[in-house]
């Protein structure tokens, strides 16, 4: 039988499963939770408040944008999307990612449209994370790492402004701390030859589903 946080965690209308245990809420997994005095969820909060902003809530609770968003999402492009999804995936904190393509201005993209390098997007992944476990800073430090940030449109053997090495932040945040980032890496490593664009995120399109996961499930078979 399971227990009554239980229930409450797998019921999507957890407001009114709330009501009815008169408990509060204890998954701190979920991206709506809060931390606060009451541990109230973000459903219960709009359901006893009336509908709020995040900002709002923060708020009432005097607690931080932060606090309450407690998942942070960026997408970096380093070349074949496979690769790099699949290196992200295994780190701590990081809680999803997803390959696809962003940067450009052509509408719902195919892999076959992306391959034709006229498109003007690059093969990206998104990454969800959790930045309490690991912040936005260490992520990018990865990402300097495990490829090229100063091969123009290539990465090995893969050629083509679809592979270009680039960072599209979500937030100022992010931007500035690219910004000091890459100003850090240019003088410490990589003698002013970065060539990685920084953009700001605007339309991203999910790949087909046999490109997501697709080194682990490639795996699987060997």
């Amino acid at each position: 039988m399971p227990k009554r946080q239980d229930k409450i965690r797998l019921n999507t209308t957890c407001f009114s499963e709330h009501e009815r245990f008169k408990v509060s809420c204890s998954n701190t997994e979920c991206r709506l939770w809060i931390e606060s005095e009451d541990n109230y969820n973000c459903t219960v909060l709009a359901a006893k408040h009336g509908p709020r902003t995040l900002q709002e809530i923060g708020d009432i609770f005097n607690v931080t944008r932060m606090r309450i968003c407690q998942i942070e999402k960026t997408i970096f492009a380093a070349g074949c999307f496979w690769h790099i999804e699949d290196y992200f995936s295994k780190i701590k904190g990081v809680l999803s990612t997803r390959v696809g393509y962003t940067g450009g201005s052509f509408e719902n993209p195919t892999y076959k449209d992306i391959c034709t390098g006229t498109t003007g997007h690059a093969e990206a992944v998104e990454i969800e994370f959790d930045a309490k476990i690991i912040p936005f800073s260490e992520l990018l430090k990865h990402f300097w790492e495990i490829h090229d940030p100063c091969s123009l449109n290539r990465q090995g053997p893969d050629i083509g402004n679809q592979y270009r090495s680039a960072i599209f932040v979500t937030s100022s945040e992010q931007e500035e701390e690219v910004l000091k980032q890459k100003k850090l890496y240019n003088e410490k490593k990589y003698n002013y030859k970065i060539v990685t664009n920084i953009e700001i995120l605007s339309k991203f399109y999910p790949a087909e589903k046999y490109h997501q996961k697709y080194i682990q499930k490639k795996s699987r078979f060997y």
